[in-house]
């Protein structure tokens, strides 16, 4: 008995058919379940300045921030870790960082994240900057960052992802609106990559 011989050009078929089916497999199940899905809708709803201090070079600041934020995926999103904190002209922290509790948000849901931030008092070493901030203050408005750092996964994904959140916003204060401030409503726009 001799062993059958299988022609070369079969075993080359039955190679190239096998590569494709692996090459097929990867562009389909790779980015299904090991890259980020759409990224939530994430808005900056309110910033109330309660207080607005500066003296001595120093801030000190009393302020509440309210995030929507919306699951625009197919699937679930778990917010594992959120730091939320404020800058001001995306130079100098003026809060503590303040951490959001683990959320889940399935397809579709929404949620408001409102945090408050008690009177912090911050020196202002660049007098640069000292100087800006006072004429700020004069002015009646400030540019602040609301920034929000942390962790993400997606309900049917391996990985977890980084999540940055920035949103500048104007803030005016003081003699030219009520007692808690006012957001500049052309301004909340919020800058989101995971």
């Amino acid at each position: 008995m001799s062993a059958e011989h299988v022609p070369d050009e079969n075993k080359d078929a039955l190679a190239i058919g096998c590569a494709c089916a692996l090459i097929v497999f990867l562009l389909t199940v790779v980015p299904i379940y090991f890259f980020p899905g759409s990224t939530p809708d994430i808005t900056l709803h309110d910033v109330k300045l309660y207080t607005f201090n500066v003296s001595n070079q120093s801030i000190s600041s009393n302020l509440q921030i309210t995030f929507f934020c919306q699951n625009t995926d197919d699937d679930g999103i778990y917010f594992d870790k959120v730091d939320v904190y404020a800058l001001y002209m995306s130079r100098l922290q003026i809060t503590p960082t303040t951490t959001i509790y683990p959320t889940y948000l399935d397809h579709g849901d929404s949620m408001l994240w409102l945090l408050r931030f008690n009177e912090t008092e911050v020196a202002v070493n660049d007098p640069d900057l000292a100087m800006v901030l006072a004429q700020d203050v004069i002015n009646g408005a400030v540019m602040i960052n609301v920034k929000a750092t942390g962790q993400l996964r997606y309900k049917n994904k391996v990985w977890s992802f980084d999540m940055k959140v920035n949103c500048p916003v104007y803030v005016t204060f003081g003699n030219k609106t009520d007692d808690h401030g006012n957001v500049d409503p052309f301004a909340k726009g919020c800058d989101i990559s995971v």
